[in-house]
């Protein structure tokens, strides 16, 4: 297991890149999806998708930690953030149930950052809550811009949330 930049090159500890892999029990391929086995076993490792990290303990022992999907980054004036931490501050706001950050389309910016908020039953915050909890909370560069409420998040059929498909919401 190690930490790769694009190119393939192994990164330093506390390096953000992707998590990779290679050994006897990962799988050798995708079956009939060349276009997936090209993209997933570039530089002869097995590329995960996940933005991660690792740290080492006093006897040179590595810890990896998962920061994000790779494709769910938020990159805005070409500085790439990790939704999940804009996330732990949105869950954390009173009446919010649940939330997540979304990047979405900016002309300027690439991207900009917003929120899909569930809130708590009963709960009357607001967009102007939300943005201020979290202006309170996050550097400038990773303040929110819109909030957009909802009732649920899409999810997978093994229930994981789909972040990406909250993009539309933002387009207006």
């Amino acid at each position: 297991m190690a930490i790769h930049d694009e190119n393939g090159n192994a990164l330093s500890r506390g390096e953000k890149g992707e998590i990779v892999l290679r050994g006897h029990n990962v799988m050798k391929y995708y079956f009939r999806r060349p276009d997936a086995n090209s993209e997933t076993s570039k530089h002869s490792w097995f590329r995960l998708g996940e933005e991660g990290f690792y740290e080492e303990d006093e006897n040179g022992l590595k810890y990896f930690f998962i920061s994000g999907r790779l494709k769910e980054l938020i990159i805005r004036g070409a500085v790439n953030y990790s939704p999940l931490e804009i996330d732990e501050v949105i869950n954390g706001i009173p009446g919010v149930r649940a939330g997540m950050a979304v990047g979405f389309e900016n002309s300027f910016y690439g991207e900009e950052i917003g929120a899909y908020v569930v809130r708590e039953m009963d709960s009357n915050i607001d967009e102007a809550g939300v943005l201020q909890a979290c202006a309170s909370r996050l550097p400038y560069e990773q303040h929110l811009k819109i909030v957009v409420f909802g009732d649920d998040f899409p999810v997978t059929s093994t229930g994981k949330y789909q972040r990406n498909k909250l993009k539309p919401l933002f387009a207006e």
